[in-house]
C-alpha cells in the first residue's frame, strides 16, 4: 500500500521506549525492572510511566497495546514469543495506524487479537510449554 511504517534493521531503541521491551521486561523481578528504567538516562518520567503501564498490560493480559514513543499517532501491539520451557525469549510487535480511507481495515482490537494468535502460533512452533507437559 501507500503507507509504510518500519524500523531499520539493526536500529537501537532504548528498551523502555518499546512494546517489545515491555514484553521482555515483564518476566523480570520488580527490582530488575526498576534497575533497567534507572539505567536509561534519556527517558523522561512520562516515558517511564507509559512503559510501566505497558508492562502491567503484559502481566494482566499477556500482550500490550501502547503508544509509540518513536512515531506520533502509532499504537504498538506487542506479544510474547515463548520457547519449549514457557520462557519468553522474544517479542513480536507491529505498529497500528487507523486508516481513514479504507473502512474494511481491522480496528485496534481485531489487530490485537490477530497478534495474540500469531504469537501463540510462533510459540507453539517453537514447542512452547512442551517441557511443562512432561
Amino acid at each position: 500500500g501507500n503507507n509504510v511504517t518500519s524500523v531499520r534493521l539493526g536500529a537501537r531503541i532504548p528498551v523502555t521506549q518499546t512494546g517489545s521491551g515491555a514484553v521482555l521486561v515483564n518476566q523480570l523481578s520488580f527490582e530488575k525492572r526498576d534497575a533497567i528504567c534507572d539505567q536509561i538516562k534519556t527517558a523522561t518520567r512520562e516515558q517511564i510511566e507509559v512503559f510501566k503501564e505497558a508492562v502491567t498490560q503484559v502481566h494482566k493480559f499477556g500482550y500490550c497495546v501502547s503508544p509509540s514513543m518513536v512515531i506520533a499517532g502509532v499504537q504498538n501491539i506487542s506479544v510474547p514469543i515463548a520457547d519449549y520451557s514457557g520462557k519468553v525469549i522474544a517479542a513480536l510487535t507491529i505498529p497500528f495506524i487507523q486508516r481513514l480511507i479504507n473502512q474494511n481495515d481491522p480496528d485496534l482490537d481485531t489487530a490485537a487479537k490477530a497478534m495474540q494468535l500469531a504469537g501463540e502460533k510462533v510459540s507453539n512452533s517453537l514447542g512452547a510449554n512442551a517441557a511443562l507437559s512432561i
